[in-house]
């Protein structure tokens, strides 16, 4: 936890996963100001779980893909949420043109998805 000015703000504790299969992810907890792992938030309609967050950038090809999925996702089911980010202009499109968790991760294939 750090403190400005009186104010507390939640510390974040971030862990490297071991790279699979070639991946590299990033293992992100999210802690309370007593220092416990909150695993999920509510608002009165909505509950947020934290994601795991994996990256893979191309310089030849311009692009940064996203993906977001469960913590302890394997990479090669059909659980992730890709997003595609152009470089130069900032456009972002979701693979297989759908905002939903139905793609799976692998630095091979992020190329030859189709993202609309």
């Amino acid at each position: 936890m750090n403190s400005h000015s009186g104010n507390s703000q939640p510390a974040i504790d971030r862990e490297e996963h071991q790279q699979i299969g070639g991946v590299n992810g990033k293992k992100v907890f999210v802690m309370d100001n007593a220092g416990n792992q909150i695993i999920q938030f509510s608002s009165p309609t909505i509950t947020f779980v934290p994601l795991s967050y994996y990256a893979q950038s191309s310089l030849v090809s311009g692009y940064i893909y996203h993906g977001f999925t469960n913590p302890g996702s394997n990479p090669t089911t059909a659980t992730f949420l890709i997003r595609r980010e152009t470089l130069n202009t900032g456009e972002v499109l979701f693979a297989n043109g759908s905002g939903t968790f139905n793609s799976t991760w692998s630095s091979a294939s992020l190329a030859s998805i189709n993202y609309g």
